[in-house]
């Protein structure tokens, strides 16, 4: 394709038409712009990618934190006791493998696993302290 056919290319230009003396080999040919996206009705504080109860019923918010602070002290508890039971390194997952089966018993991958455990529930905790309803939509 010639660069007399393609929309993107400007016409070539002549002596006669860089001067301006005249009109002799310009064509004007259309040009192709690509449209604006629209305008942004919302500002960028208010698109955020963690999820929210806002505009949930009162009683559905509660439950929510109630179910999720449960679950994150549940959660924690085990990654608190687990690592230090024997289930922990002599179980039929780890029987095939034997440098992971080691690797598991070493103190420090016990205690990461425990350090994740009390996060855990330092989260579940810290959510039900700063809870705080939000406007609910009547259903």
């Amino acid at each position: 394709m010639g660069p007399e056919n393609d929309v993107h290319t400007p016409a070539p230009s002549s002596a006669s038409t860089v001067n301006g003396s005249g009109h002799k080999g310009s064509v004007s040919q259309p040009v192709n712009v690509a449209p604006q996206p629209p305008a942004r009705s919302r500002p960028e504080e208010s698109q955020s990618v963690r999820p929210t109860t806002e505009g949930l019923p009162i009683w559905m918010q509660r439950t929510f934190l109630v179910i999720f602070v449960v679950l994150c002290i549940e959660v924690g508890i085990v990654l608190i006791a687990v690592p230090w039971r024997p289930v922990w390194s002599n179980n039929a997952l780890l029987s095939d493998y034997p440098q992971l089966r080691t690797f598991m018993r070493l103190g420090f991958v016990r205690g990461v696993v425990t350090g994740i455990g009390l996060l855990d529930i330092w989260i579940g905790i810290w959510e039900a302290v700063h809870y705080s309803e939000r406007k609910s939509v009547s259903v």
